[in-house]
């Protein structure tokens, strides 16, 4: 007798807590949720082989890029707060050589703008740089070098 009143009351405190308690977690989890953050948290643009990260601060998205690169057709990659949503569209963006106005907007409407900006950097090449055929001629030029912080050494 002992073991049929186990077998019977077993299964209805199971019943039991899984109607009261499983319930009230999940209304704990969803009071929680505000959907109120809407950062930018990382940014990138991929050019070809080349990758730039982004530096934030204080609502600006500023990129460093050597002066000889064009960022036309570079994918963006960009991490933000989860549900929120961004315009313009960095997928739909070919020209990203511009200054860009981002709006994110977090789950509630709550909007924050981002400036995005490009600060163009020297091309520099540090030491001693030897040109001593024609070929280190060409390949030379074809880096698109504008600074050099050393020596430049035509001939042997």
């Amino acid at each position: 007798m002992n073991i049929m009143i186990r077998n019977i009351y077993y299964p209805l405190l199971v019943l039991f807590a899984s109607v009261f308690l499983f319930p009230a977690c999940t209304e704990q989890e969803d009071d929680l949720f505000r959907g109120t953050d809407n950062y930018i948290t990382s940014f990138s643009l991929r050019q070809g082989d080349s990758v730039f990260e982004a530096v934030m601060s204080e609502g600006e998205i500023l990129v460093d890029v050597p002066e000889n690169v064009s960022l036309s057709g570079a994918v963006a990659t960009i991490s933000m707060s989860e549900n929120a949503t961004i315009y313009p569209n960095p997928a739909e963006i070919q020209e990203w050589d511009n200054e860009i106005i981002f709006a994110v907007t977090s789950y509630n409407g709550k909007q924050a703008r981002y400036k995005y900006k490009v600060n163009r950097v020297p091309s520099t090449s540090v030491g001693a740089i030897v040109l001593a055929t024609q070929a280190d001629v060409d390949s030379f030029g074809m880096r698109g070098l504008t600074h050099i912080d050393g020596s430049l050494i035509i001939g042997s």
